[in-house]
């Protein structure tokens, strides 16, 4: 059986998820798995079979913050920009470094053109936003504007 990595919230207007992650650095990984889950509607070989061969070129994200919230936010801000600069949908997330107030991490994916396009997120929001630890596990709430 496999482990939830997020599902979704109510919310009137945009899309809400709660993330799970046994760690910070799972949080955070599932955390972009669900945004770019939410921006494509297919797995890149069921929209494209005969689309690239190998992943884009490896992209490195260094950001820091003054908590975890608003490092989480940064996070998908700049997989969020990338996504839309430079047309890839990222699916490997190495994190290098993480802690309360800094995230390094390698980054890689496909072109847009291998998957099929099924939301456009505006941004990341801070409303709602919250992440906390529970136990040995950390979750995560935010809001995707659409």
């Amino acid at each position: 059986m496999t482990k939830k990595k997020y599902e979704f919230i109510e919310h009137t207007a945009d899309i809400g998820i709660k993330v799970f992650g046994k760690d910070l650095d799972e949080l955070f990984i599932n955390a972009a798995t669900a945004m770019f889950d939410i921006i494509v509607s297919a797995k890149r070989s069921e929209a494209s079979p005969k689309g690239t061969t190998s992943p884009v070129k490896k992209f490195i994200i260094d950001k820091k913050a003054d908590n975890l919230e608003n490092l989480l936010v940064e996070w998908l801000g700049e997989l969020l920009f990338l996504y839309s600069t430079k047309n890839i949908v990222f699916d490997k997330f190495d994190i290098k470094e993480l802690d309360d107030n800094h995230i390094n991490a390698v980054i890689s994916g496909w072109p847009t053109q291998d998957y099929k396009i099924k939301t456009e997120i505006k941004a990341v929001t801070y409303h709602m936003l919250k992440v906390w630890q529970e136990k040995n596990h950390w979750f995560a709430q935010l809001i995707f504007d659409v």
